[in-house]
């Protein structure tokens, strides 16, 4: 049994209505949207005043489309009531909707014949936790049958692994650490010592290293950078620390999620309440680094340190966290109450509650079963 910790309560009424503006604006293509959920930052209460809105749109395909091994392609619209706005960085637009940014993905509820489409149903089967741990976080908006048969099957009768929790667990916690760490602490460590001593030999060289963030974003107009050609380095550096910043707190969500999970038997949409509960896990230094973190990223607070100090403090204490919760994770597997692996029998009972959904969803139950060839 899988339980879901909720958050605090969020007021969805705009995000519905974005969500029937934006499905007005498609051409009908027989696919039917079954559940649109809020997922990414806000859905684990680390979302900043600014964040955009990621929506997940959970879709049947249609059963030319379930059969085809060319399936129509969903495209997406333009519509006089959405303001699109193209991405350099990613392949799918983003739309403006009552002042927010809103980021729609889609995701089918089936659909074998696509070797390269994330599925939801064959995202469980095969034990994938970044569907699942995804799908039981997300906050329902709007919601149809089969959503609540899937929560169900997954809270009350799926058979999960302790292997494939801390298989996926400890990847995200790997890579996540990694660009906290290596490719972005060290770097800029360097970097911050050179331009201190540049500036010990010149009094006139002016550098951000040694001043605070709050002086930084103080003292420059960071929106004015083609009138200030130096404010590219400002926001280059500012760029930095919040990305330092979502890795750590998205790096300690999955460590403890992983934890919680295996231990406990739940999800939390809450990084802030499992923290509470694993604590105790950090010296008061740690601690506060994960205080700073956090408000950083959920309040945009500003972090009143000088840049070097606060790559400094990020490279120490985050190898020592890193191995805390990495320790952590690796007794949370001895304690679980998941099995290690499934057994052939516990892969079968899945694969046979799950075609159980399949099979209602399309109204398979009322066709007949074929008579066996007799021999």
């Amino acid at each position: 049994m899988i339980k879901v910790v909720p958050s605090k309560e969020i007021d969805t009424s705009s995000m519905r209505l974005f969500a029937d503006l934006f499905l007005e604006s498609f051409e009908d293509n027989g696919n039917r949207v079954f559940a649109v959920c809020l997922s990414g930052s806000h859905s684990i209460t680390l979302s900043a005043p600014k964040s955009d809105i990621d929506l997940t749109f959970y879709y049947i395909p249609k059963i030319e489309n379930l059969l085809s091994l060319t399936p129509i392609k969903i495209i997406y619209p333009s519509s006089e009531k959405l303001k699109r706005n193209e991405r350099k960085t990613h392949p799918q637009p983003a739309y403006e909707y009552d002042g927010k940014e809103y980021d729609p993905s889609f995701m089918p509820f089936f659909l074998p014949t696509s070797p390269s489409l994330k599925q939801l149903i064959l995202g469980i089967h095969n034990q994938e936790l970044d569907i699942i741990h995804k799908f039981m976080r997300e906050i329902p908006i709007f919601q149809q049958d089969p959503y609540a048969s899937i929560r169900d099957f997954i809270s009350n009768e799926l058979v999960i692994s302790s292997e494939s929790i801390t298989s996926f667990y400890s990847k995200e916690v790997d890579l996540l650490f990694s660009q906290i760490l290596y490719h972005n602490i060290e770097r800029n460590v360097e970097f911050t010592q050179k331009n201190l001593t540049k500036k010990e030999k010149n009094e006139n060289n002016s550098s951000n290293s040694d001043k605070s963030i709050t002086e930084i974003v103080e003292n420059n107009d960071i929106k004015t950078v083609s009138e200030n050609p130096s404010s590219s380095e400002i926001i280059s550096e500012l760029s930095l620390v919040n990305q330092l910043v979502k890795s750590f707190t998205y790096a300690l969500y999955s460590a403890l999620s992983c934890i919680h999970l295996l231990t406990k038997g739940e999800f939390s949409r809450d990084m802030w309440y499992l923290y509470s509960i694993y604590s105790d896990l950090f010296d008061p230094q740690e601690k506060e680094l994960v205080r700073i973190s956090y408000e950083h990223k959920t309040e945009k607070r500003i972090i009143d340190m000088p840049l070097f100090e606060f790559y400094e403090m990020y490279l120490t204490l985050g190898k020592n966290i890193k191995i805390k919760l990495t320790e952590t994770m690796s007794k949370s597997l001895g304690n679980s109450i998941f099995p290690m692996k499934l057994s052939a029998k516990q892969h079968l009972e899945n694969a046979e509650k799950l075609n159980a959904i399949i099979r209602k969803t399309y109204n398979l139950d009322k066709i007949p079963t074929p008579n066996k060839p007799q021999a």
